[in-house]
This record gives C-alpha cells, sequence and structure tokens, in this order.
C-alpha cells in the first residue's frame, strides 16, 4: 500500500471521529438520530430541532442572533437591543426602530394591504402612504389612500360609520378638563362650517335631532323637530322633576329696569358689526340665572349670557305691568263715575 493512500484512509478515520464528538457534544457517543443537512432531510417523520436542557435556542445569520426560542415560553424575533421586529411579504426592510412594517401581497381575507404597506411606528400607531386595510370582506372597516376611513357604510369622503340599528358611534372623553369630542375646520373663511346633523322626518315632528346628558343618563335638554321646517331648543322643565315650586317673590320691573342694554362691537370682529345686547357682567349683578361666569383668560373661558333665561323676568314684568294697568283702567272707571255721577 502506497505511503499516500495510507495518508488518505488515515485523513478520512481522523475526519470521522471528529464529526462523531462534534454531533455528541465531545462525549464520543453517537447521536439519537440523523444529522440536520444542508439542503434539507427526508426523515421520514416529525423532526425535532432544540435543547432538551434549560438553555435557549438562537438562530444566527451573517455570525449575529437574529432570533431566539427563550426558555421563558417567550419568541424573541430581531437585535437584542430592538426586542421585536418583522417583515412581511416582498420588499422593504425591517424599520431601524424594531417596528412592524407589512407589504406587497394581496391576501383575499382578513388584512387586505397595498404594495407599500403599514409601518407602525414606536409610539405604537401606524400610517398608510397607499393600499387599503380591509378588515374583512363586507367592508366592516376599510381605510384607503383617498384618506377615507368607513366602518360599516361607504357614503363619502372622510369618516363615514353606519349600523344597522342603535348608536353607530361612541365616544368616551378623557376624563376632567377634557372634551369626549373635538370637531375642528380651521380653514378660516365665511364657508368653514363645522358639524351637519341629518335626522327626522320630512313632514312630522318628534325626532330628536340631538340629546343631552348626565353622567347617570338624565335628560338635560334636547334640539327636536318640531315642525316639517324647524327646530325647538328645550331644556328641562319637567314638574316631576321639580321641588318647592312658589311664585316668583320679586320685583320684576325694578329688576328688568337695572339692566344696561347695550350696544357694542367685538373686538376680533374685522367687519366691526354693531350689536345690542348685555353685558355679562353687568347682567350677572341684576340676573345671574342667566350667566355662566368665566375665567381668567377671556379668549378661552369668557363669560357668557343665556338669553333665554331673561325671558322669564320679561313674562314677570308683562304681568305687572298688567296688573298695574287694570289697577289705573279700574281706577278711571271710578273717577269717571263720580265727576258724570253715574
Amino acid at each position: 500500500m502506497s505511503s499516500s493512500s495510507v495518508k488518505a484512509q488515515a485523513r478520512t478515520l481522523v475526519d470521522t471521529i471528529a464529526s462523531t464528538l462534534a454531533r455528541s457534544g465531545g462525549g464520543g457517543s453517537s447521536p439519537a438520530g440523523p444529522d440536520f443537512i444542508q439542503g434539507g432531510n427526508a426523515f421520514t417523520a416529525t423532526a425535532t430541532l432544540g435543547t432538551t436542557d434549560h438553555n435557549h435556542l438562537n438562530i444566527i445569520t451573517d455570525n449575529t442572533i437574529k432570533a431566539s426560542f427563550l426558555t421563558t415560553d417567550v419568541f424573541q424575533l430581531g437585535r437584542t437591543s430592538v426586542p421585536f421586529a418583522l417583515l412581511f411579504a416582498d420588499g422593504g426592510s425591517v424599520d431601524a426602530t424594531g417596528g412592524l412594517i407589512v407589504g406587497g401581497g394581496s391576501p383575499t381575507t382578513g388584512l387586505t394591504l397595498g404594495q407599500v404597506g403599514i409601518t407602525t411606528s414606536v409610539e405604537g400607531t401606524f400610517s398608510v402612504s397607499s393600499g387599503i386595510i380591509d378588515l374583512n370582506a363586507t367592508g366592516a372597516a376599510v381605510l384607503d389612500s383617498t384618506t377615507t376611513v368607513s366602518i360599516g357604510v361607504t357614503n363619502a369622503t372622510g369618516i363615514n360609520v353606519g349600523h344597522d340599528a342603535g348608536p353607530t358611534v361612541h365616544v368616551l372623553g378623557g376624563g376632567a378638563g377634557s372634551a369626549g369630542l373635538t370637531v375642528a375646520n380651521n380653514s378660516a373663511t365665511n364657508t368653514s362650517d363645522g358639524v351637519y346633523i341629518t335626522a327626522g322626518t320630512n313632514a312630522g315632528t318628534g325626532a330628536h335631532v340631538m340629546e343631552f346628558f348626565r353622567p347617570d343618563a338624565t335628560v338635560i335638554g334636547s334640539i327636536t323637530q318640531n315642525a316639517a321646517a324647524t327646530v325647538a331648543y328645550n331644556v328641562s322643565s319637567d314638574r316631576r322633576l321639580k321641588e318647592e315650586i312658589k311664585n316668583f317673590a320679586g320685583n320684576a320691573l325694578e329688576l328688568v329696569k337695572r339692566l344696561n342694554v347695550r350696544e357694542y362691537k367685538y373686538k376680533s370682529d374685522m367687519n366691526h358689526q354693531n350689536h345690542v345686547g348685555f353685558v355679562a357682567q353687568e347682567l350677572a349683578e341684576v340676573w345671574p340665572e342667566a350667566v355662566t361666569p368665566g375665567g381668567v383668560n377671556e379668549k378661552v373661558s369668557p363669560w357668557m349670557v343665556d338669553y333665554a333665561k331673561v325671558t322669564p323676568l320679561l313674562v314677570k314684568v308683562v304681568q305687572e305691568l298688567a296688573t298695574k294697568l287694570e289697577e289705573v283702567s279700574h281706577s278711571n272707571y271710578e273717577l269717571r263715575k263720580l265727576i258724570t255721577g253715574v
């Protein structure tokens, strides 16, 4: 046997021993099953890859851990500095901050995305550059690239919400000092409209266009349709809600005589339109029931007047004047009788 042939056989034996030791962890015993090899295996049974002791299983590429199955029943995907980052479908790259990027493809059920898809930010928000989010085949919720959000219905550009029955939108406020819902149109023109409400019938009464509740669900006011072409602005005045009901004992005429009816212009009105009415602070000194006091900043918390609450006072004045007129009329009648002897 030649020396080169002996060397080749020796090398093969050494490689075999080294491979066996590597697979067995250095203990010299044979592994429990065949190796996982490049290009795939045919085990003829379910394959198992993992650890049998209390150690994590890592997957590396480019000599860097990219995924880990932890012993704490957690699957960690991404860099160690960013504990979660995913890439689905075709194209794009994982967000450098570890966000979720979904792009490409055209699934027919569930979440439907366009070519650009959705990118989640570290703050937990998401934006759609193009494409559509369709939560189910019936279009229960759709967000498309025309800046339209549709839930239940798709009638117009903007936000469309629809349902077969019951309230269609329920908005909860954020606590004291915050608004439950804010509607803003900041285009600052004479056509910068706010809210359009369609309700009621084309011919009839009774529909509640808007209703106001306390937190305990007690109704405190409403705007209702009271004819085919008009609405009524209502506040609660039910006898069943009131107690200690009695006639107003004040002198309404004297109170009204003390009211200052002013002429004025608003400082912020560039058209300098003239107005006639009350100054809230002055009215509060005479008839505070009609005034809502404001705060320090007159732009965000001005004093305000509810002119409707002056109405009962004016009605009382008319009644007092009517009584006085009847007294004068009776006195004149008696005086005529005295003069004429009739």
